[in-house]
C-alpha cells in the first residue's frame, strides 16, 4: 500500500475525532440554552442546524471508515 493511501485513512480518522468533538461542544451549547429564561429560538435553530450537519458528516465518515475496514478484512 502507497503512503498516499495510508494516509487517507488516518486523515478520516482524525476529521472523525474533529467532528465528535465538535458535535459535543455544540450539545453543551444546547444545553446551556435550555436554562435560559428565553432563549433566541434563532439562536437554537442554528445550533440545531450545525449539530444535525455535523452529525450527518460523522455518520458519513463512519460509514466509509467501516467499509474500508471490510474490505482490508477480505485482503
Amino acid at each position: 500500500m502507497s503512503d498516499s493511501q495510508q494516509k487517507n485513512p488516518k486523515e478520516a480518522y482524525a476529521a472523525l475525532a474533529s467532528l465528535q468533538k465538535q458535535a459535543q461542544q455544540l450539545k453543551n451549547e444546547l444545553h446551556e440554552f435550555e436554562y435560559r429564561v428565553n432563549p433566541n429560538p434563532i439562536a437554537v435553530e442554528a445550533l440545531e442546524n450545525v449539530l444535525k450537519a455535523v452529525e450527518d458528516s460523522i455518520a458519513t465518515l463512519e460509514k466509509e471508515l467501516s467499509m474500508e475496514a471490510n474490505e482490508e478484512e477480505k485482503i
